[in-house]
């Protein structure tokens, strides 16, 4: 798709839906793909085109701009790829608000160097993640965990997200530091009703899952 066809889809409505939880938009200078509060795509009636996954590098996500954009999206070993090579046949990683014409050309800065970043902090994960599923027993949430960890606002955010601050988050992961704080914090961002009894259950599998997707999700790897 593109503005011409986004426009010819719209059929002079402002509004649109198209899919699951997937709408065009008519926006002021260009014509948004939202799913759901986030637009993945917005077209420009110069034929370009910029795409973002909004922090939220889903399966959904990636299905829709594999749907309407100009690029083919795959992932592997869980970073997101561009299905186009580069003159020294290097993956293209992706990036938020990455550019493109609506023949699929690239056309803002390729960072290729974020793809061992990427790489580097996954192993890390993984890393982290084996050494809690090997934990005889796991930490009590105390007042001394990291304060960024620890401390919340009223409705639940932690310190670190308030401030978008993933720094503490990678020393974590250098340091092999596992505290409770965390593992309740990603318990809940993952969506149990009773993270604590979940804790106390030690339901490690599902503790271990829940800790990975809350990194890579903190981290923007997923």
């Amino acid at each position: 798709m593109n503005y011409q066809k986004a426009t010819e889809v719209m059929k002079g409505q402002d509004f649109k839906k198209v899919g699951n939880n997937t709408y065009l938009v008519k926006e002021d200078g260009f014509i948004g793909l939202r799913l759901h509060s986030t637009y993945i795509i917005k077209f420009y009636d110069n034929g370009t085109m910029s795409l973002s996954s909004g922090g939220w590098r889903t399966i959904t996500t990636k299905e829709r701009i594999n749907e309407y954009g100009s690029v083919n999206l795959y992932q592997d070993k869980g970073i997101w790829y561009v299905g186009k090579w580069d003159k020294n046949q290097e993956k293209i990683p992706f990036e938020d608000e990455m550019i493109v014409s609506d023949n699929g050309e690239i056309l803002s800065e390729i960072k290729l160097d974020d793809t061992k970043r990427r790489k580097s902090l996954m192993r890390k994960i993984n890393k982290y993640c084996r050494a809690i599923s090997k934990l005889e027993a796991l930490p009590m949430p105390n007042n001394g965990d990291c304060w960024d960890c620890l401390m919340h606002d009223t409705e639940g955010n932690s310190l670190g997200d308030i401030s978008n601050n993933t720094d503490h988050i990678i020393s974590h992961l250098d340091e092999m530091y596992i505290h409770g704080s965390l593992i309740l914090n990603a318990l809940k961002w993952k969506g149990y009703l009773n993270p604590e009894i979940i804790w106390h259950m030690d339901a490690r599998s599902c503790i271990v899952g829940a800790v990975r997707a809350y990194l890579k999700r903190q981290l923007e790897l997923a």
